[in-house]
């Protein structure tokens, strides 16, 4: 057998090679050329066993999991700090308003226009007198100067927002008008951040622009009348017929911070409510509890005769609470907060009746003005446990859910729109709440010592 030169995993090997035995493997230790010494094997393993990777994905997942809840806590209390800011500067701005013209800002405009009660409401609420007052001025001159530049077809020809009465060649301002250039205006005060809807599409079905903020009426149960002129006999809108219907500290006419004798930080001036997620008609809308609000589908009716602080949460579904009802004679409206500039109790104003994220409904529903309707709406967020309020020295408060607002009413009690509020037997209470502390902080001069 010849002698062969073999080369055998990469090394080159004098030696006979047996028939039998072929190559041998050489040894995994290798001399250095510099040394002589032997060097350590070499490793195999190039990569994660896919067990291995499992267990740091797993461990990636769970970090993930225990994160997530934190950020968004902090996302979360970044915008109720935000919408805490915006209740600020409108509050200042309600003060800045009083320090001009010596009274708050009215919760309407007025605007007489004959013998018939509801005409005399005008559409304009109380956020339109602000405008200046938290950088808004050039809203606020386009709505003063009107004319075809106000229109969004360019020739419809408006009245100046403060007229009285328009002439037949102007055509009036109303919340509802989507051809009104005023109403699409986009200023981050009027909203909060925490509301899903408050950037919805604006400028459909009667949708003018969202308000998360709204008015303090206090804890009384409000009719459309109580804004106006008393019936068709009389036109006390400015007298004692007024004030005893009117408990918190917005009202037309307007009121001074002197009027507030329960002390202005015992009475609160605004809160926050979430915005409905559309527009609808009276008989289908949104029936989630704290951004619906519950009403009789007829006409000219209600979900009682009588005004009971009790009816809205006679209209949750008994199987799902935080639902209305749907059915052949309850259903729901989702109108709040839709129109910014508009006075409807819907879209500008709440109660200190129930507590925050407690349901809205309105116990008598007007049959042409529904949004004026005689109305309990109750303050809600989508902040935990509560919603913001503002008192009317400026501080900001968040007012928890479990608030006192226990009733001390009758459960059923004189209809709302009783013939004359000067009437003993139809002015249903007056002095301190019968709401718990939550009225008494609506409430402008209850005599409560209460405050929260």
């Amino acid at each position: 057998m010849t002698n062969k030169m073999l080369t055998c995993g990469g090394s080159n090997l004098g030696s006979l090679v047996a028939a039998s035995g072929g190559c041998q493997p050489p040894d995994s230790r290798e001399q250095t050329e510099e040394t002589g010494g032997l060097t350590p094997p070499r490793s195999l393993r190039s990569a994660f066993t896919l067990v291995e990777l499992l267990v740091v994905i797993a461990i990636i997942g769970m970090l993930i999991a225990l994160l997530l809840p934190a950020v968004q806590a902090a996302r979360e209390a970044a915008r109720r700090m935000q919408c805490t800011n915006h209740l600020k500067q409108l509050a200042l701005a309600c003060h800045n308003y009083h320090d001009t013209f010596g009274e708050l800002p009215p919760y309407c405009s007025q605007r007489p226009e004959g013998s018939n009660a509801r005409n005399n409401v005008n559409e304009i609420g109380w956020l339109v007198y602000l405008l200046p007052f938290f950088e808004q001025q050039a809203v606020y001159d386009t709505m003063s100067a009107g004319g075809t530049a106000a229109a969004v077809n360019g020739t419809t020809n408006y009245a100046p927002w403060r007229n009285d009465r328009a002439t037949t060649a102007e055509t009036k301002v109303e919340g509802w008008d989507t051809n009104y250039i005023p109403w699409q205006a986009r200023f981050s005060t009027r909203t909060c951040p925490s509301d899903g809807n408050a950037n919805q599409s604006q400028i459909a079905n009667s949708v003018t622009g969202t308000l998360s903020y709204r008015a303090s009426l206090g804890d009384r149960i409000i009719h459309l009348q109580h804004m106006n002129r008393w019936g068709t006999a009389s036109a006390d809108i400015t007298g004692a017929r007024a004030t005893a219907n009117m408990r918190g500290p917005f009202m037309r006419p307007a009121r001074g911070l002197a009027s507030i004798s329960d002390g202005t930080s015992n009475t609160f001036l605004l809160s926050e409510s979430l915005i409905s997620n559309g527009e609808s008609n009276s008989t289908t809308g949104d029936f989630t509890v704290k951004t619906g609000v519950a009403l009789a589908k007829s006409s000219g009716g209600g979900l009682s005769s009588h005004s009971r602080h009790t009816v809205c949460m006679d209209a949750l579904d008994p199987n799902f609470p935080r639902m209305f009802q749907n059915t052949n004679t309850l259903g729901s409206h989702n109108h709040k907060g839709r129109r910014w500039g508009c006075n409807g109790f819907q879209f500008s104003s709440f109660n200190t009746i129930l507590a925050p994220n407690s349901p809205s409904c309105i116990p008598w529903k007007d049959a042409n003005y529904i949004d004026n309707s005689a109305m309990i709406h109750s303050a809600s967020s989508n902040h935990p446990g509560g919603a913001n309020h503002s008192r009317a020295d400026g501080a900001v408060t968040f007012v928890s859910n479990t608030v006192d607002a226990t009733s001390t009413m009758p459960s059923t009690i004189p209809q709302v729109f009783a013939a004359d509020p000067l009437d003993p037997a139809s002015n249903r209470y007056g002095g301190s709440s019968p709401y718990g502390i939550y009225g008494a902080m609506g409430s402008i001069n209850g005599g409560e010592s209460a405050s929260l």
